[in-house]
């Protein structure tokens, strides 16, 4: 998503005016690190409200039947369907719940064998 706004949108909508959309009450340098990958957001609602200011804007600029590159067969509307990045954040959070788990687990182990 960060890419194809990065390389498509020209950087559109702005990081400021995607933390200022419903259910995205974030900061804009918080927008821009989940749009770069350097973040995880904890809320799905908040990205899912950046993702629909981006899916705005490739539709106003009628880009969602093109596909996203020469390479891709996948349409800028299927980069930017919702059920895709709701699956996608509830795998990628499952996955972190799982190993935040595991490291509670070693740190516990650890400390009995310390004893």
């Amino acid at each position: 998503m960060g890419a194809f706004r990065r390389n498509r949108l020209n950087y559109q909508p702005a990081n400021n005016a995607l933390s200022k959309r419903p259910k995205a009450p974030r900061s804009r340098d918080t927008v821009g690190a989940w749009l770069r990958g350097d973040r995880f957001p904890a809320a799905l609602d908040a990205l899912l409200s950046v993702l629909a200011g981006i899916r705005a804007e490739a539709a106003r600029l009628s880009l969602l039947a093109e596909r996203i590159d020469g390479t891709a067969n996948e349409t800028v509307a299927e980069l930017l369907a919702e059920d895709r990045w709701r699956a996608s954040w509830t795998a990628e959070n499952q996955r972190r719940i799982a190993a935040d788990r595991q490291a509670a687990e070693r740190q516990k182990a650890n400390k009995a064998l310390d004893r």
